[in-house]
Order: structure tokens, then C-alpha cells, then sequence
């Protein structure tokens, strides 16, 4: 009888190292991949940035060519000079 219980004392000790094992590993692979996505989402705040400010002096522009046309003519004449 006592070498039976220490035969399930041995193997519930590998059990327990191999699921500490696969906790580790699992960690591991969350943090390269939380990494990978941090840079790739500053790299897509920075794309919507850019966007959203070329999109701002566009409109920015179409505003002053409603509102003061003649400046805008005499910008392009300056322009062409």
C-alpha cells in the first residue's frame, strides 16, 4: 500500500510541472503577441492621423476657396508667376 501512494505522489508532481510547464508557455506567447499589437497599433494611429489631417486641409482648402475666392485667384496667379 505505501508504494502504491508514492507512485501517485511522483506522477501528480509531473502533472503538476507539466501544466506549470504549459501555463508558461502560454504566458509567454501573450506577451510576444501583446507586443506584436501595441507596435502595430501605434503604426495605425499613426496612419488614421495622417489621414484625418490631409482630410482636415482639404477641407480646409474647399472652406477658403468658398469664402474668399479672389484671394484664392490671386494665390494662383502668384503661383504661376
Amino acid at each position: 500500500m505505501m508504494n502504491l501512494s508514492a507512485s501517485r505522489r511522483g506522477v501528480a508532481i509531473v502533472i503538476a510541472l507539466f501544466f506549470c510547464f504549459c501555463m508558461l508557455i502560454l504566458f509567454v506567447s501573450m506577451m510576444f503577441r501583446q507586443t506584436s499589437t501595441a507596435g502595430h497599433n501605434q503604426l495605425t494611429i499613426q496612419e488614421r492621423q495622417a489621414f484625418f489631417a490631409a482630410r482636415a486641409a482639404m477641407q480646409h482648402f474647399l472652406l477658403k476657396a468658398k469664402l474668399f475666392p479672389t484671394e484664392l485667384y490671386d494665390a494662383v496667379e502668384f503661383a504661376q508667376v
